[in-house]
């Protein structure tokens, strides 16, 4: 009798675990990074990635790590939000949000949010964006290219922060 009721127990668990979808894998989406993540500007180390990266544009953020020290060098380097540009084909867009981030270890974080239809870009065969970084050291304006491309994320990709000059 109880071999009978284990066994109706096991055929009933079965018969709902095949009703139980399959796990799913890893969804690839397309995301943009930068070809190259540290810059050296003025003896400082910035750092940028995209930290989000979807249908209604992307995340970047900008990390500083200050090598100056009064007295030496060429000043405090500074991000200049306002003047900085995402160039995505022919088109121009500024960030429209930016919000301060933690310092970590020193150094400081900008999160700049550049809108515009990612899906779209996508499909239109957009790989390639280039970030103009307005930055100001010790008072004077200073530009940084930074190249971003578009790709999808293989499998075993990941989407940690790099690390910045540890």
């Amino acid at each position: 009798m109880r071999a009978k009721l284990q066994l109706a127990c096991l055929a009933a668990a079965a018969a709902a675990s095949l009703a139980t979808s399959a796990p799913r894998g890893f969804r690839s989406y397309p995301a943009w990074r930068p070809h190259q993540v540290n810059h050296v500007v003025g003896g400082s180390v910035v750092g940028v990635w995209a930290a989000r990266s979807g249908r209604e544009g992307v995340g970047i953020v900008v990390q500083v790590r200050q090598a100056y020290q009064p007295g030496a060098g060429e000043g405090m380097l500074v991000v200049d939000s306002a003047s900085t540009v995402l160039e995505l084909g022919r088109r121009r867009i500024r960030p429209g949000r930016v919000v301060p981030g933690p310092s970590p270890g020193g150094a400081s974080r900008t999160y700049l949010v550049f809108r515009f239809d990612g899906l779209g870009s996508w499909n239109a065969g957009e790989r390639s964006a280039r970030l103009r970084l307005a930055l100001v050291v010790g008072g004077a304006p200073r530009e940084l290219l930074v190249d971003l491309g578009q790709s999808r994320l293989s499998a075993h990709g990941t989407r940690t922060d790099p690390s910045v000059a540890r």
